[in-house]
């Protein structure tokens, strides 16, 4: 009751400060409801966002986003802070200080060089595909022909399980384990030596944007393998025992994107990884649930516009995950002590239409190759007036019920939205 009181006071604080200053004010208040076709109402919330900023007469931005959730069905209540940052144009170099969400690459979702989006199903279900904010510092130069950004983000904030990986744990026999030893890992400490950081060079070469990047920092969430004392054989274990640490992860990347005629193609390709486990004093049979070898990451897109009407948008893209897994980084030990999982392939299609420049309808198909599980997710946005909008979409899930995608389960999601 205490922490929840102190939570609002924050807000009231913040929001009369913010009132003061902002010349600009606006938000948006939504409430959803979500239907699962099988357990009924699976949750109803009522999420508010308000937003203050400040253009400082152009010569750079104050801004400051608060939003809160409260569900009672789900109990997924909160009050967070959302971008809140201050920006500095100085001629050819912009200098951003704050929470802000920081968006690389050119694919438009799953790209594996936005290294510092953390995307979870939620950016396929409720399409938030910009990730959440990260605290740092980001200067940006920009010349005639190229730019140059680099980020340092000082403190380092881990990941929240999503409920798909967290239903996906349960199911195992030591999930419950998993799950303590993932929330009690320690997180690295506030250093310079800790610090996270990317760069990011991009030109344009004959109509062609062109993206190349470099990425040190730690894992969003800990890493987990199994061990067992050393001298016990396979058969003598019961139940290894599952240990978690936030390794160090390095990667480097490229990205492109242009047309070939009407038909536009994007690109990203990255390689890298976090630093192999090191095997305790006393610790043998070392099973990895997470990573633990560099490899590659890529996704190919193409988009088409359909002279129809408005224009009929076709996207597919096929996406390499040499991780294992495109929602998890936990996964079932591969073969023998010490195997990688193989590579994950996924196809995702999508269809959209415009009707008018706020309402749409949309189709959109994720296929996993390696087990056949697929989803398919139409949708529609229309727009009425004063400010409000509807949205509505209908989940299917189309596998067997024993593949990856299978974890989500049927639903009807639907919302309608006030903007101010």
């Amino acid at each position: 009751m205490r922490r929840g009181l102190s939570a609002l006071a924050l807000v009231v604080v913040l929001v009369w400060s913010a009132t003061a200053w902002a010349t600009s004010v606006g938000g948006e208040l939504t409430a959803s409801v979500v239907y699962e076709l099988e357990e009924g109402i699976a949750a109803m919330p009522l999420q508010a966002k308000v937003a203050f900023s400040d253009d400082l007469q152009g010569k750079g931005k104050l801004y400051l986003e608060l939003k809160g959730t409260f569900d009672p069905v789900s109990e997924a209540n909160n009050l967070a802070l959302g971008e809140a940052y201050g920006a500095a144009y100085l001629g050819d170099v912009d200098l951003t200080i704050g929470r802000k969400v920081i968006s690389w690459g050119t694919i438009d979702a799953f790209g594996p060089t936005n290294y510092f989006a953390r995307l979870s199903e939620a950016a396929l279900l409720q399409g938030s595909i910009t990730g959440e904010p990260v605290t740092g510092v980001q200067v940006a130069y920009y010349s005639p022909n190229w730019s140059a950004t680099g980020v340092v983000l000082p403190i380092f904030s881990p990941q929240q399980l999503s409920p798909m990986m967290r239903e996906a744990l349960l199911k195992e026999p030591s999930g419950n384990m998993i799950l303590a030893v993932i929330e009690s890992a320690e997180v690295p400490e506030r250093s310079l030596v800790n610090m996270e950081w990317g760069a990011r060079v991009e030109t344009n070469l004959k109509g062609w944007d062109v993206q190349l990047s470099a990425y040190s920092g730690f894992e969003p969430l800990p890493g987990i393998q199994l061990v067992a004392p050393m001298g016990m054989t396979t058969s003598d274990i019961l139940m290894p025992i599952p240990k978690a640490e936030y390794r160090r992860q390095w990667y480097v990347g490229g990205a492109v994107a242009g047309f070939v005629g009407d038909l536009g193609i994007k690109g990203e390709v990255a390689y890298g990884g976090p630093a192999p486990f090191a095997q305790g004093e006393g610790e043998a049979l070392v099973a990895p649930l997470s990573q633990n070898k560099k490899a590659w990451e890529g996704t190919v897109a193409l988009e088409y516009m359909v002279p129809v009407g408005s224009g009929l948008l076709i996207q597919g893209q096929y996406i390499y995950a040499g991780s294992g897994s495109l929602f998890s980084p936990y996964q079932e030990p591969a073969g023998e002590p010490g195997a990688e999982p193989e590579p994950a392939h996924y196809l995702m299609g999508r269809l959209s239409y415009n009707f008018t420049l706020e309402d749409s309808v949309e189709l959109t198909a994720l296929y996993s190759m390696e087990d056949g599980s697929a989803l398919l997710l139409p949708g529609f946005t229309y727009r009425l007036p004063q400010g409000v909008e509807l949205k509505g979409t209908l989940l299917k899930n189309l596998g067997d019920g024993e593949g990856e995608l299978d974890l989500v389960p049927d639903q009807v999601r639907l919302s309608v939205g006030y903007r101010f």
